[in-house]
């Protein structure tokens, strides 16, 4: 899961004890396109969640407001996103993006049955 926060943000500061939960889970990476300096400072707050930095990525995944975040499945695929200000939204968006991922995986599966295999 990216998630996506500002430094200064009250609602991103407010999410990080809600983030520390969710990382014993999941797979997490905190992320912000500020002021370098302050990536530096949001990791040392934010530890042992990695931090990166890089304002690319706030463009390339769409974020318009902090806190934020993406899930991506296995194949990088975007499988959910939004906003998030506490711990059960993230485990909602989770679950929700898990369910998804399985159904088109199934749905996947379905249509790679050869109708002739199956035929009596």
């Amino acid at each position: 899961m990216l998630v996506f926060a500002s430094v200064g943000c009250p609602s991103c500061e407010a999410l990080l004890p809600s983030l520390q939960v969710f990382r014993q889970e999941h797979r997490t990476i905190l992320v912000t396109g500020g002021l370098e300096s302050a990536a530096i400072d949001l990791s040392s707050r934010a530890s042992p969640i990695p931090v990166v930095w890089n304002p690319r990525l706030v463009d390339d995944y769409g974020v318009s407001m902090p806190p934020f975040a993406v899930r991506i499945d296995i194949e990088g695929r975007v499988t959910g996103r939004g906003i998030v200000t506490n711990l059960r939204q993230l485990e909602n968006l989770e679950r929700e993006a898990s369910v998804t991922s399985r159904l088109e995986a199934n749905r996947g599966e379905e249509r790679a049955i050869d109708p002739e295999s199956v035929a009596p």
